[in-house]
């Protein structure tokens, strides 16, 4: 383990960014995954997307009023209707589970590949939302766990990682000290507004130099639910880098009943994917406003 926390470390400094173009994969990857923050370059899995069939009903009012002026329903969009559903609402909860592959080549063929389920939970109670996203099988790592709390007076981040490693890029801290979760009173991570997952913010790509093409939406449905189906094409000048999204939006919450990420270079293969496994307007109050270990720092 020195071993790989060395070469980690030495490839992180030779980077020059701990986060580089991972975009939304920070739920799983920058969050979870120091030793693998250095890749620079991401890109589609052997994994298919799912297929969501054109139902030929119309897309609904809200979508469309929501379409900008190059005539795309962006991921910004989205995000703020998603966002608008949240706040209007006194209680939700949606709970997803999915899948995480990354394999690495090339200068990174020494770190392990990631095969990792993925469980996210998203809730709230009045002025409280919790976000949380655990990836079970992690090398090295083992299990990793991320949270954002939103709360009236207070937004905390807690992990069971160095977030301060995290935030300074020093990959190869990452793993040093406790790995139990801790809490800091802010509502970022290396930068990135936490607060924007909640929403699954694709923009966020935009980020890391990430540039999203999008098709024309149509609707579809998953597992019975109406839901509206945004799709496109990604890719990243700078390295090459390329890669589809696929998200089949809630008619009703604006959130995604299922999303989909694959990306591509000659460094890495990785997709992310999450399904709904549950959603509504009902949740426990307890289930918001308990934050998962103590405030450090």
């Amino acid at each position: 383990m020195a071993k790989v926390t060395a070469k980690v470390a030495s490839s992180a400094a030779n980077s020059g960014s701990m986060l580089n173009w991972i975009g939304i994969l920070i739920l799983a990857i920058v969050v979870f995954g120091g030793l693998l923050i250095v890749a620079g370059n991401l890109i589609s899995a052997p994994t298919q997307l799912p297929y969501f069939a054109d139902t030929n009903a119309p897309v609904p009012a809200v979508f469309t009023s929501a379409i900008g002026q190059q005539g795309q329903l962006t991921a910004q969009n989205i995000a703020q209707l998603a966002g608008s559903h949240l706040s209007n609402s006194s209680q939700f909860k949606a709970t997803y589970s999915g899948a995480l592959y990354v394999k690495p080549s090339g200068v990174l063929g020494y770190i392990s590949t990631i095969n990792s389920p993925i469980q996210v939970n998203e809730s709230k109670y009045l002025g409280n939302l919790k976000f949380s996203v655990d990836a079970s099988s992690l090398p090295i790592l083992g299990d990793g766990k991320v949270y954002y709390i939103g709360q009236p007076n207070a937004t905390y981040v807690c992990l069971n990682l160095n977030q301060s490693a995290i935030s300074s890029g020093n990959a190869g801290a990452v793993l040093l000290g406790s790995r139990n979760v801790t809490c800091s009173k802010s509502g970022s991570l290396a930068g990135l507004n936490m607060s924007e997952l909640t929403t699954f913010n694709l923009a966020l790509l935009s980020q890391f130099g990430m540039q999203l093409s999008y098709q024309s939406p149509y609707q579809s449905t998953y597992n019975g639910q109406g839901c509206t189906f945004v799709y496109g094409s990604m890719s990243q000048p700078q390295s090459n880098g390329t890669g589809q999204f696929q998200m089949c939006i809630s008619d009703i919450y604006y959130l995604p009943l299922s999303i989909g990420i694959t990306l591509q270079s000659s460094q890495i293969k990785a997709s992310i994917m999450l399904n709904e496994t549950s959603i509504g307007n009902n949740t426990l109050e307890s289930g918001t406003v308990l934050l998962p270990g103590p405030v450090v720092g």
